[in-house]
């Protein structure tokens, strides 16, 4: 018996991620109305024989803009591919030698004191990525400490209030860090037994995972970049310099400055 002909393709390649580009969807199918039914076609003479459906006009259509749209789409994937050397388009994203100049954190430093001369600033530069790392203190002197960030306590309040902020930024330029960035923020949430909170309107994707105000973070994935901001906040004794952990609500001045660090990491082709 004569079954139904079926086309058999093989599998598209993948193509290069560009950086604005969002999860991918598939291209739904088109409305079967627009492809009319095939006529039945009975093969062995009348009264007898097999039946099978011939392809009609909309399965010729459908084959000949598939072959049309491979044609394109491979000679686009070669301009490509002649222009990135096959790589992912990293967009307006560039390394950066300097990540705490970059990284200027208004809203943060306008709530938490300004930046401490100290700092740490490195960055690693290999073919498959980029990545920068900046440690920096942000110092309030008890006499500066608002009142809305003060214990009730005298004993703490007379001492200074010290923030850690921490940035890493990598730029991944041989792989698609997409798939392994939901996995990473699941993982820290779950060693602080916390959920993640998907946030809106920043970069690709975007999680907040806080610990009560005593320690936040801010994953951010936005094309090929990857930016992570961490922050915890302590009070300082005068002598010996020991920390004690102090709850502090930054939700709103962290997500602010990273929306500006992302437009301040935008170098832009030029």
């Amino acid at each position: 018996m004569i079954t139904e002909p079926e086309l058999v393709g093989g599998d598209e390649p993948e193509r290069p991620r560009a950086w604005h580009a969002g999860p991918g969807e598939r291209v739904p199918d088109g409305d079967p109305a627009e492809h009319p039914p095939a006529e039945d076609v009975t093969h062995g003479g009348e009264g007898g024989g097999s039946r099978w459906r011939a392809p009609g006009k909309g399965w010729q259509w459908a084959l000949g803009g598939a072959l049309l749209a491979s044609v394109l789409w491979a000679g686009g994937l070669y301009a490509y591919s002649a222009t990135t050397d096959g790589d992912p388009d990293t967009g307006p994203y560039r390394a950066v030698d300097d990540l705490c100049q970059v990284a200027t954190l208004p809203k943060l430093t306008e709530v938490l004191g300004e930046k401490a001369p100290t700092r740490f600033d490195e960055e690693y530069r290999h073919p498959a990525r980029d990545q920068s790392v900046c440690n920096m203190e942000l110092v309030l002197k008890p006499g500066e400490v608002p009142a809305g960030l003060t214990t009730g306590n005298p004993a703490q309040d007379d001492l200074a209030l010290t923030t850690n902020v921490m940035i890493v930024y990598t730029l991944h330029k041989k792989t698609d860090p997409g798939p392994e960035f939901d996995a990473a923020v699941a993982a820290e949430a779950k060693q602080m037994t916390r959920e993640p909170e998907r946030l809106e309107g920043l970069g690709e994707r975007a999680y907040l995972i806080d610990d009560d105000g005593m320690y936040t973070t801010l994953h951010i994935l936005d094309g090929q970049a990857v930016i992570e901001l961490t922050s915890d906040t302590y009070r300082t004794e005068k002598e010996n310099g020991n920390g004690v952990a102090q709850p502090v609500k930054r939700r709103g001045p962290l997500i602010e400055d990273a929306r500006t660090l992302l437009k301040e990491l935008r170098s832009g082709r030029g």
